[in-house]
């Protein structure tokens, strides 16, 4: 078993638009919102394992060996992003609420079903017929894109070889059902 402090310091963040406001318009403002989130990445020591982008939230299961990083990296992405979204649309005031919804995550327990309930939020809430065509981490574990996601890490902790494609079906979880939703809960 993996002795990392990543194991004990996950946690499941909810990032919600001021009065459930949609945070995104367009794909352009999705593909935005990910590069800042991958400036905001490469400046800090954070692990994602999971994120999706739906229409008035921002999912992540994110691994920090201090809840300071954490804190910092999330006012950073939500000011670059912000800013664009401000100069963009001319939006007033506030775009995010006040405080993100999070959880520690006890990796031997819910973490498997966080993950699944992450990568299948956009299909439940009807905004893609499959997990592929979403923003989400889903996509770049197939892609084998890790410029965001920590797949061989998270790989690693789930007993699986660096392989991710073959292990994409773990990661959606037993408990998927495009009509029933996920196993985890919002």
């Amino acid at each position: 078993m993996d002795s990392s402090p990543y194991r004990t310091n996950i946690f499941y963040y909810t990032l919600y638009g001021i009065n459930r406001a949609s945070l995104f318009r367009e794909n352009a403002d999705r593909e935005h919102f990910l590069a800042c989130l991958k400036a905001v990445k490469s400046r800090s020591n954070l692990h994602f394992f999971a994120y999706s982008l739906m229409e008035d939230s921002i999912k992540f299961l994110v691994g920090s060996q201090s809840g300071l990083d954490l804190q910092a990296m999330l006012v950073r992405l939500q000011k670059a992003y912000t800013r664009y979204y401000k100069k963009k649309y001319r939006w007033e005031g506030t775009l995010f609420s006040k405080r993100p919804v999070s959880k520690i995550m006890d990796f031997e327990g819910l973490f498997q079903d966080w993950l699944a309930e992450i990568h299948n939020s956009p299909v439940a809430c009807r905004l893609a017929e499959n997990p592929f065509d979403c923003y989400s981490s889903y996509r770049d574990y197939i892609l084998q894109d890790d410029s965001i996601v920590d797949g061989r890490l998270l790989l690693s902790f789930l007993g699986e070889a660096p392989d991710k494609v073959r292990a994409i079906p773990r990661l959606l979880g037993p408990s998927f059902t495009r009509e029933g939703g996920t196993g985890g809960t919002n």
